[in-house]
């Protein structure tokens, strides 16, 4: 059952990069609108064709299973699993034909990730991971978690406008008094990516949509990381505070997920 949804899972994520990669050169030309929902949240006519292409290929082959999706939201199924999916993440940087976006689909079964792709359709990599499975970049098995600090950590910050200012600030000063560097790019699903590669240390936003994060999460999960904070986000497809580590910088993240909560 969840074999056949997860070899579909690889197959689509890839037919939808290349989608979203021929629309990339309409929206070069000016051809495509770019409209604004909100604060940070842009979308074009690339992003909505995306998820109705991957909507549309999942209920052809499971139509009781639900979906959740960033442009068309919601369709309850009737068998407990849900397909959670951001057809690009990192439209922003999509728009600016920035290389940092990714498409992102997660398989969700009552409360417990199933399978999940974050498909770089700039670089064609696909990290994949189910659970009990093992995470992958392509077909090599990623490395296990690193146990050993080094002494120059990175961590990638994720920047909500959904929450204050003043949380971001103070997170700032938090990393800068422990020796955490940090960057950020602008998708989450890529920067989970890297932290499932061991390119860097950690991911952390103080509020994350569910389909930004849910397959890089389960990745990292699988490849021997700590998901500090967002587990929950597996059941209740809720916003949540993301943050995901190697091993070694759990007591740092523990803290600083503390001093958030306390400013909140």
């Amino acid at each position: 059952m969840i074999e056949e949804r997860y070899a579909l899972l690889q197959t689509l994520a890839k037919e939808a990069g290349q989608l979203a990669l021929n629309h990339l050169q309409a929206l070069k030309e000016n051809r495509f609108p770019i409209e604004v929902k909100g604060p940070q949240d842009f979308v074009t006519k690339a992003d909505r064709d995306v998820e109705t292409f991957i909507r549309t290929k999942l209920k052809e082959a499971f139509p009781e299973d639900g979906l959740l999706g960033e442009e068309h939201g919601l369709e309850a199924g009737s068998n407990g699993f849900t397909w959670v999916i951001d057809p690009i993440d990192g439209t922003a940087n999509y728009i600016r034909s920035i290389d940092q976006w990714a498409i992102s689909i997660g398989l969700v079964s009552a409360d417990r990730m199933e399978a999940g792709v974050i498909y770089d359709p700039m670089r064609d990599d696909l990290y994949r991971a189910a659970t009990a499975q093992g995470a992958f970049l392509n077909d090599s098995p990623l490395a296990k978690a690193k146990t050993e600090a080094p002494t120059d950590p990175i961590l990638i910050l994720g920047r909500s406008k959904r929450k204050p200012f003043d949380s971001y600030l103070k997170t700032l000063s938090f990393l800068e008094s422990k020796g955490i560097e940090y960057r950020r790019f602008g998708s989450a699903a890529m920067g989970l990516a890297l932290v499932a590669t061991g390119q860097v240390d950690g991911y952390f936003e103080a509020d994350l949509n569910p389909w930004d994060c849910m397959a890089g999460l389960l990745i990292i999960k699988e490849m021997g990381g700590v998901i500090a904070a967002g587990e929950q986000a597996f059941e209740s497809l809720q916003n949540q505070p993301i943050c995901a580590v190697h091993p070694y910088m759990r007591d740092e993240m523990t803290a600083l997920l503390a001093m958030i909560a306390e400013i909140e």
